[in-house]
């Protein structure tokens, strides 16, 4: 059965080639001629922040920085930095014979359309290690996994361009006289022509993965209806090209939805989401009626099987909570807000098709992000992490200068200076509070607001002001609906049976001690907890600690590919400081060894006994398959301030005091602990710290 499914696909991949190589996939006229649909007429923007001002000057001179690459200029022919000594050489000049014969007549027609002067960016390469892909090639023959150094990703997140709302968001800040107004419109224009003029659907690494199709072409939208609210309004041959290739994106994406069977995960939503938006915007006819009318039912579905009763994303990692939270607010929001259109039209009479349940878990969803919130704002890095957004309309960033900057961070130690960048921004990727907000828009929430800076910093951030224009949900927002509970499945037992036989035996076992002193005395001012049992965390915060312990029962679903071999691990933050830091995922498929490395339970702090080896060992099954299956646990809470977690035949037990923290491990055998080594930080995909700041930050070990 096997060996007759590779034959298939084989096949199917042949005859697609063929298929798409002579009669070519390039824009036909396949929608009416009627223009988007915006949603944001009228409405008033906040004004961009300084550091949009600066990256608008960054993206204007095709200067990006994503996923560790450092801020680099993307263009044909470039000679790239390299990626742990790993430098691929691929010299390509710009030219229309790049794209295959039967999609080169309409290339170089949208090319004409472009203003010049303007550098051509090279879509097709992974501007860290330099390798490249052809223009020319089926999107569903390449390959990325089997080369090393050499990351899709980083072309794919170039690809969702979502630098462009972001440009949008400047244009609108300017004066209306401004002459640096006309030079964001040409630009944002030449960077979709030189898109879609250079990536014919179905070629080249543009068109691999759906996922990426649905948040460009989100992107796009977005993009081109900030600047209609700014005034301004292109030509009729642009609307219609981009309308055309909008059309064609949704196409693609309903045509390769991520699910087989039974089995999917973020991508199947994420496509969910994106193709609810794009079908929000287009045209009504009865095809893009049908894509609307399916995403509503997908995306109800999806998140009650995603999503746990906790609130909670199944893949068990805090950053793909984020990620795919922030897609279902956006959905939710355009199908609320289209409807509400139809209704006006009298093409509609529901006023939402979704199920109370379905709001109660979208307040969870923004909960557990309040809740598991840092004292420095950020979010712990549980299982992997990508930098996963939909939109990155207020992105954080911090201001070093260019030698900090390298000294820092080991990505960036080949980083080549310019005489334009004094100094460096970099991203914080670890920032949720744009969620927080987005939930704001729904539920009348003041906790949130407070932690936002109040009101007024909440009014100044546009995922609030798009989320609520879009949808108008005052009638949602007045339902006040219960709220999660924060202490949820924490049961409380004077000694517990697992607790009694444990000190039965406590002198049998193997056994290590830490304690973590407190700086001063009223490090417990206002101490609470916040339990998540269906996801596996929970955390203890205070005025002056935050305590997070990983411990995740069997609940179903549970997927492995974004976990980590961090059960029983913790994070610890006393008075500010880090003692305990979860290292991060660094990177997937261009560096195995790095990616099982971070992944590995030596990694984390947890009390196991196994040699690294096991969870650090090869698989033919990729770096997403994980080699030793995960143990469960079970979370006890003898009282308010003492809990008991177990695994197996290790447990292990976290006591708070007026003065301290203290964990202690148990284990029911003769082989020592596992040394807690994590390797060098990593505060985002595809970047880590120096050797030397990682030595001066060395977390404390257990």
């Amino acid at each position: 059965m096997k060996l007759f499914s590779r034959i298939y696909r084989r096949l199917e991949i042949v005859l697609s080639a063929y298929w798409y190589r002579a009669w070519g996939t390039m824009l036909t006229q396949t929608v009416s001629s009627e223009r988007i649909n915006y949603k944001l007429c009228g409405m008033d923007i906040p004004k961009a922040d300084h550091v949009l001002w600066e990256l608008a000057a960054y993206y204007q001179k095709h200067r990006f920085d994503l996923l560790g690459s450092g801020w680099i200029t993307v263009f044909h022919g470039m000679d790239c930095n390299g990626i742990e000594g790993i430098k691929y050489h691929n010299p390509t000049a710009w030219d229309l014979a790049l794209i295959n014969r039967s999609n080169r007549t309409a290339a170089g027609r949208i090319w004409s359309l472009l203003a010049h002067p303007y550098t051509p960016i090279d879509w097709q390469i992974d501007f860290k290690s330099g390798y490249r892909w052809s223009e020319r090639t089926v999107s569903r023959q390449i390959t990325y996994q089997r080369l090393p150094g050499v990351d899709i990703k980083v072309p794919w997140e170039l690809g969702r361009m979502q630098h462009l709302p972001q440009m949008a968001l400047y244009h609108n800040s300017l004066p209306h006289d401004a002459d640096e107004r006309h030079i964001i419109q040409r630009e944002v224009r030449n960077q979709i022509l030189d898109f879609i003029a250079m990536n014919p659907p179905c070629f080249g690494v543009q068109w691999v993965s759906s996922m990426e199709v649905a948040i460009r072409a989100a992107n796009w939208l977005l993009t081109l209806d900030i600047l209609r609210v700014g005034g301004h309004q292109y030509d009729s041959g642009f609307s219609s090209l981009i309308t055309q290739s909008i059309f064609q994106h949704a196409k693609h994406v309903k045509r390769h939805l991520s699910i087989k069977g039974n089995k999917r995960h973020n991508h199947y939503l994420v496509e969910i989401c994106g193709l609810a938006i794009i079908s929000a915007y287009l045209p009504v006819t009865q095809q893009t009626d049908t894509w609307f009318a399916f995403t509503i039912q997908a995306l109800i579905k999806e998140v009650q099987y995603q999503f746990l009763p906790d609130g909670t994303n199944f893949e068990g990692s805090t950053a793909y909570h984020r990620y795919t939270t922030e897609c279902v607010y956006f959905a939710t929001a355009y199908i609320l807000g289209e409807l509400g259109s139809r209704r006006k039209q009298g093409r509609a009479h529901t006023e939402t098709p979704f199920p109370p349940w379905y709001f109660e878990k979208l307040e969870r969803m923004a909960e557990f992000m309040a809740s598991i919130r840092k004292p420095d704002g950020t979010f712990p890095q549980i299982g992997d992490n990508d930098n996963g957004r939909l939109f990155k309309l207020t992105p954080s960033y911090t201001c070093l200068s260019m030698q900090a900057a390298k000294q820092t961070y080991s990505n960036l130690s080949s980083f080549r200076d310019s005489d334009d960048i004094s100094s460096y921004l970099m991203e914080n990727h670890l920032d949720g509070d744009h969620l927080l907000a987005s939930a704001c828009a729904f539920f009348q929430r003041p906790d949130f607001e407070d932690l936002l800076g109040g009101r007024l910093a909440l009014l100044a951030m546009p995922d609030y002001v798009l989320l609520k224009y879009i949808a108008s949900i005052n009638a949602i927002s007045s339902q006040r609906l219960t709220h999660p509970e924060r202490l949820r499945s924490i049961t409380t037992s004077d000694t517990p049976p697992e607790i009694q036989m444990l000190m039965s035996k406590a002198g049998d076992l193997c056994k290590r001690t830490h304690g973590f002193k407190f700086p001063v005395r009223n490090c417990l001012n206002k101490l609470e907890m916040h339990a998540y049992s269906d996801f596996g965390l929970y955390i203890y915060r205070s005025e002056g600690l935050y305590l997070a312990m990983r411990c995740w029962g069997k609940s179903p679903p549970y997927t492995t590919g974004h976990r980590h071999y961090d059960q029983l691990s913790i994070e610890l933050v006393i008075n500010g400081v880090e003692h305990i830091t979860d290292p991060g995922t660094y990177v997937y498929t261009p560096l195995p060894d790095a990616r099982k490395e971070y992944r590995s339970s030596r990694a984390h702090s947890v009390p196991y006994p196994w040699d690294a080896a096991k969870t650090n060992a090869p698989t033919s099954r990729g770096v997403f398959a994980m080699n030793v299956p995960l143990p469960p646990g079970k979370m006890l809470f003898t009282s308010v301030r003492h809990c008991w977690c177990g695994s197996g035949e290790v447990q292990r037990w976290v006591a708070i005091s007026d003065d301290e923290v203290r964990v202690t491990d148990f284990y029911e055998g003769a082989v020592p602990f596992l040394n807690y080594d994590p390797p060098f930080y990593s505060p985002g995909y595809g970047s880590h710290v120096s050797e030397s700041h990682h030595r001066d930050q060395m977390p404390e070990k257990l």
